[in-house]
């Protein structure tokens, strides 16, 4: 039997971070779910755009599954979005309608129905852009030239989610670097108590010996690998690479992370707030 695919569209006329974030959140409430496909479009400002994505839609929904979900404060737009969609009954969703619109009555003031205003090139936006660009550049060791200017360096075994872990944090605003825990390329001047910056926090993440074999096998068949070096999913070579990271941590003084069963989000909390603790050091 076929299993069914469910197409969830998110459009918006800024970013998309605010629908894609509601939708995000909504997700996890159905943490079974794994059919499911998604679809953004973001900054959809002209008719000719509402009419090109009405048009995939449209098309798609005639055989799949589809629920929109969007975030357009164009009235003229959201109703040429809306015309075609419930002739279809399609379900659209507005993310930020009810909000606005209790906040209004409660505010007794009418919203500017302004796109990206929740998006402002203030201070903010450009220190969280340039945290998400230092985070690119810094991923997985592969930049030292500047690791200095990092806030905070993750160093941690293969497969513990340092990547998206970094890149939460980044878009809190903070500079973050991540480093493999690859003993040939440890590097001594940033991790050793003796020689590294005192203003940094240093934070090693750690998981399992079960999950973390579990999701190297995982990888290697997503990306239909064969041979992507015999330890790395090895039994025996998996449980002396963890006994060595724990190692290391503890001789360099570095708060440790479990990671097993924890979401990023969840990860990224406990990091955020002992990095509110070192900074009040």
């Amino acid at each position: 039997m076929q299993t069914l695919t469910y197409h969830i569209f998110m459009i918006s006329d800024s970013s998309g971070e605010t629908v894609q974030n509601t939708v995000k959140a909504c997700l996890g409430q159905f943490p079974s779910m794994e059919n499911i496909q998604e679809h953004i479009f973001s900054l959809v400002r002209t008719d000719s755009q509402i009419k090109d994505i009405n048009q995939i839609i449209l098309e798609q929904g005639k055989t799949e599954n589809i629920i929109v979900f969007y975030s357009i404060v164009n009235i003229a737009l959201e109703e040429l979005l809306l015309k075609n969609l419930e002739k279809a009954k399609i379900l659209a969703v507005p993310v930020l309608q009810q909000g606005i619109t209790a906040l209004s009555k409660f505010l007794k003031l009418q919203p500017t129905n302004r796109p990206g205003k929740q998006h402002l090139l203030d201070e903010d936006y450009f220190k969280r852009i340039n945290a998400i660009e230092f985070a690119l550049t810094h991923d997985d060791g592969q930049s030292h030239w500047n690791l200095d200017e990092a806030e905070i360096i993750i160093i941690g075994l293969s497969r513990t989610s340092k990547t998206p872990t970094c890149m939460y944090l980044a878009n809190k605003g903070i500079k973050v670097a991540n480093v493999p825990f690859i003993q040939e390329t440890i590097l001594p001047k940033y991790f050793d108590k003796k020689t590294r910056n005192p203003n940094q926090l240093i934070v090693g993440l750690i998981s399992n010996f079960n999950n973390l074999v579990a999701i190297r096998q995982s990888r290697l068949e997503t990306l239909s690998v064969d041979n992507y070096g015999f330890e790395y999913t090895d039994p025996i070579a998996v449980r002396e690479e963890i006994r060595e990271a724990r190692k290391f941590f503890k001789t360099h003084n570095i708060k440790v992370i479990d990671v097993t069963n924890r979401s990023i989000e969840e990860v990224s909390a406990y990091i955020l707030n002992e990095y509110e603790k070192y900074k009040e050091q």
